[in-house]
């Protein structure tokens, strides 16, 4: 009868082993990759477009942004944004930041290519025409837009601008739009912040972390050193339960 007691106990013993260390495994498993990240979506405080069809004409207030040379006219016309910060606490580490626009290449095209670059002075989006528009740095990134699928958003990575931005590296002037040669000019279309449907108005967003955060990485690697001392401390009392010890 005694065997018989040993027995049961031992085997007993063995499965609150087993099931510990597959409950261990699925709780390690289950740790998001991002653990402490914040995102915030900005929509631009200054927008416009310029062309130099039309100098000294301003089109701050319309519902679309022109960027690009159309085939069909000799016109060059070019975005401008502008996106404020502020949301931002202060002291945290922009992780990535993308600019999503609405709509499509324009005209015979089914595609062009459109660069985004840094504005490298001041303007004002009730006053900014072609003739006094800023000068512009070197290009972040660019997109091919085309018309294939119709109007949808497009997006153009702005992580180093934007983090230069954020810790003062660069003044925040916003950025310009411009069609590149790469794919024989053409013009795109885009819903502005004043386009009357929220959904489809521009946007930059941007992935941080906030002051006092860790990185996903350290934050992983803090829930898999806990979730780990929990099966430990567990499997301990079992010993103790079994050998009647300490561990």
């Amino acid at each position: 009868m005694l065997k018989k007691t040993k027995g049961n106990e031992k085997r007993n013993f063995m499965r609150s082993k087993v099931t510990m260390f597959v409950v261990c495994i699925l709780i390690i498993g289950l740790i998001p990759v991002s653990v402490f990240a914040d995102v915030v979506e900005i929509t631009p405080e200054a927008d416009a477009y310029v062309n130099i069809s039309s100098p000294d004409t301003y089109y701050g207030s319309w519902a679309f942004t022109y960027v690009g040379t159309p085939v069909t006219t000799p016109d060059t016309k070019r975005g401008l944004q502008r996106f404020n910060l502020s949301a931002i606490p202060a002291g945290s580490i922009i992780n990535s930041a993308a600019v999503y626009l609405f709509g499509r290449a324009d005209g015979v095209l089914s595609r062009v290519d459109i660069g985004i670059f840094p504005n490298i002075g001041p303007w004002n989006e009730g006053t900014v025409i072609w003739n006094n528009k800023p000068g512009y740095g070197v290009m972040q990134s660019h997109t091919i837009v085309g018309t294939a699928g119709g109007d949808f958003y497009r997006t153009w990575d702005l992580t180093a601008l934007t983090s230069a931005w954020y810790n003062g590296i660069w003044a925040n002037n916003g950025v310009m739009y411009s069609g590149l040669p790469s794919t024989g000019g053409g013009s795109a279309t885009f819903s502005s912040k004043e386009h009357p449907t929220v959904s489809e108005r521009p946007k930059l967003i941007v992935d941080y972390t906030p002051p006092g955060g860790s990185s996903d990485e350290e934050e992983v690697e803090a829930d898999t050193t806990r979730t780990k001392n929990i099966c430990q401390r567990h499997q301990c009392t079992q010993k103790r339960k079994q050998k009647n010890s300490y561990c």
